[in-house]
């Protein structure tokens, strides 16, 4: 289990996201919402990424 988002970079939406220190860590079950446009397909394909990236790079998109 990983407990922030670290960065997102150079994915969809996220041009260069860094996780605020002052942002509680995640819980063990969370939920993601928010109105189109917001980023959530974007945060879902920057996970996806990790595992089934194009270019073998997306490790270097996502920390967590």
């Amino acid at each position: 289990m990983f407990k922030r988002i670290d960065r997102v970079k150079s994915c969809g939406i996220f041009e260069s996201y860094q996780w605020d220190s002052a942002l509680p860590d995640l819980g063990r079950i969370n939920v993601i919402y928010g109105h189109n446009g917001a980023g959530k397909t974007s945060l879902a394909n920057a996970f996806d990424g990790l595992r089934h990236a194009d270019d073998g790079q997306g490790h270097t998109r996502v920390s967590v």
